[in-house]
């Protein structure tokens, strides 16, 4: 087992050298499988990023996955999800929480009325999945009532350690598990012939759950090379910060000290001091967190544009992109991105703007289905059926054709 950690900041060459190696893997070791793990989001970009680097423009034996894609793979590698899986379904996990809550009512405060709505099964089934990601149990969670102070959050963190207690329970009595999904990965993946002299690289990620590192721990101890990128700006054992949370590279920091835990000298470290960007973006990038500021050493500025109202700011970003567009032949809309906080804020406003400015665009969020004309139309049709034509599942059907 061989495990690297390429660090760098932003844009200093690390996923180009995971693209090198992935090269270099595929010519040394023909057939061997080669599994790259970044964030579901980015899954799409990278794998045609990575087919454009290399020399026949595209690959075989690469699969390019997030953490549910892994483990969809890993499935179907080995025939099934396996016997010692948890069979018991979301909706069946959602109805056994609607009878723990209906028998724990009375010792419920808070909690109680919460409990008679039959959408709140769904809330607890969201946050007691969160809590196994992080590792937390019934007693963590009355541990943590006793650690502070506001008694509506205590009170709030008891009930739900009796709601969690009472659910677990009864699940273990039905011989069944929910485990986190990741968890099931990992049990699954010794199985898997895909970790059969495999090479596993890790990129794009700034932090980790507690059961994330138990299936990286898990890839790295099976594959027969491991390598992995993480943000930092300068070799990790020079880097004097404190590990405080309200640090810039804390994150990064924080996989740093659970992987020198765990693997300590064994890790080969790898740095990149590469930049990439205008000289602005560099400046900006290296010198805008530290203390004392320092001032602008280029010539060119960031534009800051205020406006009185979201219409006049997307107004202004729109008549931005039109010149660039116009200003070279080899400019693309496709070269501008747009990022925001909060895409529900500004979407709506942006696609109006945008439309009226004949821009093509795609805004990166998610839609309801029943928002969508055609989910409309479907409802319609089932309102018809459901309440025997009446007048107003009649007009709404009419209303979307």
């Amino acid at each position: 087992m061989s495990i690297s950690v390429y660090y760098g900041r932003a844009g200093s060459g690390k996923t180009r050298a995971v693209y090198e190696r992935i090269r270099q893997v595929m010519t040394d070791c023909p057939g061997e499988p080669i599994i790259l793990l970044v964030p579901e989001p980015a899954t799409y970009r990278v794998e045609r990023e990575l087919a454009e680097f290399m020399p026949e423009k595209g690959f075989t034996t690469v699969r390019v996955v997030g953490f549910g894609r892994l483990g969809y793979q890993v499935y179907q590698s080995i025939g099934s999800k396996g016997a010692g899986q948890s069979s018991l379904s979301s909706f069946g996990r959602s109805m056994l929480l609607r009878l723990v809550m209906k028998r724990k009512q009375k010792e419920l405060g808070l909690l109680e009325q919460a409990t008679k709505r039959p959408e709140f099964s769904s809330v607890l089934q969201q946050l007691f999945s969160e809590f196994r990601a992080f590792r937390v149990g019934p007693i963590d969670l009355e541990r943590g009532a006793e650690s502070v102070k506001n008694k509506v959050l205590q009170k709030k963190l008891q009930e739900l350690a009796i709601c969690m207690a009472a659910y677990e329970e009864e699940i273990s009595r039905h011989g069944e598990r929910d485990i986190d999904p990741i968890m099931e990965i990992v049990e699954a993946l010794p199985q898997s012939p895909l970790m059969e002299n495999s090479h596993v690289f890790i990129d794009g990620f700034h932090w980790f759950t507690p059961t994330h590192y138990e299936l990286i721990y898990t890839l790295f101890d099976l594959a027969k090379e491991a390598v992995i990128t993480i943000d930092l700006p300068m070799a990790p054992k020079a880097l004097n910060m404190a590990r405080r949370g309200e640090h810039l590279f804390s994150r990064p920091l924080e996989i740093y000290d659970t992987l020198v835990a765990r693997y300590g000298s064994s890790i080969n470290w790898v740095g990149f001091d590469g930049k990439r960007g205008p000289h602005i973006v560099q400046e900006l990038e290296s010198n805008y967190f530290t203390s004392p500021s320092k001032q602008n050493s280029t010539d060119t500025t960031v534009p800051l544009i205020r406006g009185y109202n979201r219409e006049r700011e997307a107004d202004a970003v729109a008549r931005r992109i039109l010149a660039y567009v116009e200003s070279s032949p080899e400019a693309r809309y496709r070269d501008v991105c747009i990022m925001l906080r909060e895409s529900e804020t500004y979407g709506d406003t942006l696609e109006k703007v945008f439309g009226r400015y004949g821009i093509p665009h795609f805004i990166d969020r998610q839609r309801p289905m029943k928002n969508h004309p055609l989910g409309e139309l479907l409802t319609a049709l089932f309102d018809i059926v459901r309440h025997s034509y009446s007048r107003d599942s009649m007009f709404l059907l009419l209303k979307q054709t």
